[in-house]
């Protein structure tokens, strides 16, 4: 279990999940950034023009640490792993330094993808394995799939809900689903 106070942690069914999961209906994911490889993205009622900070003011940010992508009905469009890819090339660069902000394709296209388009959630539900699917009414797709199996604490997402009176985070483990006040 997570390293969190004991006292304030309450572990959730799946049913449970995919209630609170329920509350991302009818709002947009408005902006990314990243920390790491691990992708922040900002879940709110409408784009916020030129902000890409996640913060309090927002509704929700969803933190995942595992692996996913965003397809539409013919292709995938944007990957986890394409963080491990040039923005600018093709080619193999012996220099190219991923976690550089912007610098990647992941990062780029993200962020393009978002600004083109109205990613208003429709549904979104998890998984036995702990994993999601956000579907989008442009029929767009949001998957997140763990494909771990450790044996100590790790996480795949979190799903922060900045209520600022009942604020908490859903988080997705290995062995379970917790929400933490």
């Amino acid at each position: 279990m997570a390293e969190d106070n004991e006292e304030n942690i309450e572990i959730l069914t799946v049913d449970t999940f995919n209630d609170i999961l329920s509350k991302l209906v009818g709002l947009s994911i408005t902006s990314t950034t990243r920390t790491g490889n691990m992708e922040c993205i900002k879940v709110n009622t409408n784009k916020d023009e030129g902000s890409a900070v996640i913060g309090d003011d927002d509704k929700y940010a969803l933190h995942i640490q595992c692996a996913w992508r965003i397809t539409d009905e013919k292709k995938i469009l944007i990957g986890w792993s394409d963080v491990y890819n040039s923005a600018t090339s093709t080619e193999y660069e012996p220099d190219f330094v991923w976690d550089k902000i912007d610098g990647n394709k992941r990062d780029v296209n993200l962020k393009k993808l978002i600004a083109d388009n109205d990613l208003v959630i429709n549904d979104a539900k998890v998984d036995t394995y702990g994993g999601f699917k956000i579907s989008f009414t442009n029929k767009m797709n949001f998957e997140a799939f763990a494909d771990e199996s450790y044996d100590s604490y790790c996480e795949f997402w979190r799903l922060v809900d900045n209520d600022p009176e009942n604020s908490c985070h859903y988080v997705s483990t290995p062995e379970e689903m917790y929400r933490v006040k």
